[in-house]
């Protein structure tokens, strides 16, 4: 029986150890970019292949107080309308108040248009340009439509919501839209109200299941858009009634409290790209958290199936989720409290993304990616969630592509006026 030569096999084991154990060469496969520059377009070609015919792409962020991501997002959402078709863009906030932006927004200034769309944390100077192309383009024969995936009551236009449901359902049953314009005025408080309280919960406990039926109603006599308001609108009473049972046995708030937010914008986002205007190609703005394909981790004991895990098993080959990092620098958290960014970890996501020289780089983490990056990919690896958190992702199972952004600075929070 021929046996190979020792030495053979003792090269092919050094080779595999090789392949299994050296540090990526990430000058091979990772893409630098400049995000200012107008060569971003050529630069994005391999993504844009990598994209390809699907309808769904998030793009997510690693925190919503980081002033560049924000920038290069606004870039990545121009060049998905201009080159890729990507007609709507749905943003991580009320599907209500950005609906209601779109509805009326040939009657908006852009900086109008982002306040009553958005709340607090995206409210950035440097979103505003996508606000500016979402009104100048409106009667446009291609316009960049604006939509919300979030049940969430937010923004600065809610105050309007039991106006415009009892508006909506009026010519089908004034009754009906008496007691829905009722609900919502319980339960859809304004942003500038300060919030809730504990009060919606005693309320809830009280008054659910009414509700609740009368949101059924409602749904069952509307259809498109106003359908999903009621939708939404429902998913809403039942994250309010999941924390009121908590609170009446004296529980911590359930896993489903958070869970039912993320269920529900990926119900949108399909919606969007499907059965309320018909086959769109739609991008979603939101949190690395939501976009990525995993579960996330929400501390506290909370670990929540993701806008990305939803939309990658109802509709798998129409999603693309690309998830942004940074490397160095300050950002805010929610509060808009300032914090440095820390030190990358080694071999790590932010580390291994970097390009020396260049502002910012981007990973395909598709089938054409070099084996020792795949080997990279397909394990645990650290990075910095807000860029001050260590935390531990396997790249490959949780996006189809990483952006990272070297150094990073704070949004600005004074938006421009006409």
């Amino acid at each position: 029986m021929h046996r190979p030569p020792r030495t053979s096999v003792l090269s092919l084991l050094m080779a595999l150890t090789w392949i299994a154990c050296a540090p990526p060469d990430p000058a091979r496969d990772v893409i630098s970019i400049d995000p200012t520059s107008d060569s971003l377009t050529a630069r994005l070609e391999p993504l844009a292949r990598a994209i390809g015919d699907r309808r769904i792409v998030l793009i997510g962020e690693n925190g919503h107080g980081v002033g560049d991501h924000t920038r290069l997002k606004v870039r990545l959402v121009e060049w998905l309308h201009d080159e890729l078709g990507f007609d709507v863009v749905a943003m991580e906030s009320g599907f209500f108040e950005c609906g209601e932006v779109w509805r009326r927004v040939s009657a908006l200034e852009p900086r109008q248009a982002l306040y009553d769309c958005l709340r607090y944390p995206f409210q950035h100077a440097e979103i505003l340009p996508m606000f500016e192309r979402i009104v100048a383009a409106a009667e446009a024969d291609r316009p960049l439509e604006l939509a919300g995936v979030d049940p969430q009551a937010q923004g600065f236009d809610s105050a309007t919501r039991p106006a415009r449901v009892a508006e909506i359902l009026s010519p089908v049953d004034a009754d009906l839209a008496a007691r829905i314009a009722a609900i919502d005025s319980a339960v859809f408080l304004p942003a500038s109200s300060g919030g809730q309280g504990d009060s919606v919960y005693v309320w809830m406990t009280a008054n659910g299941e009414a509700a609740h039926t009368a949101y059924d109603s409602a749904i069952a006599r509307t259809s498109g858009r106003d359908r999903w308001i009621f939708l939404l609108g429902k998913a809403w009473l039942e994250r309010l009634s999941v924390r009121a049972a908590a609170e009446a046995a004296g529980a911590g708030r359930p896993t489903r409290y958070y869970e039912v937010r993320d269920e529900w914008m990926a119900r949108a986002a399909l919606a969007l790209a499907d059965s309320i205007a018909g086959q769109r190609k739609v991008v979603v703005w939101l949190h690395n958290d939501h976009a990525r394909y995993g579960d996330f981790d929400l501390g506290g004991g909370y670990t929540v199936r993701s806008v990305g895990g939803f939309l990658r098993e109802w509709a798998p080959r129409e999603v693309f989720s690309i998830g942004l990092f940074m490397g160095s620098g300050r950002v805010v958290d929610n509060a808009r409290q300032e914090r440095t960014v820390e030190p990358a970890p080694a071999d790590g996501i932010e580390e291994t993304l970097a390009v020396p020289g260049h502002p910012a780089s981007y990973l395909l983490l598709g089938p054409t990616l070099r084996q020792d990056l795949r080997v990279w990919a397909d394990s645990a690896r650290p990075y910095l969630r807000g860029g001050t958190e260590m935390m531990e992702m396997v790249p490959a199972t949780e996006f189809d592509a990483l952006f990272y952004v070297d150094r990073v600075a704070p949004p600005g929070f004074e938006i421009p006026r006409e």
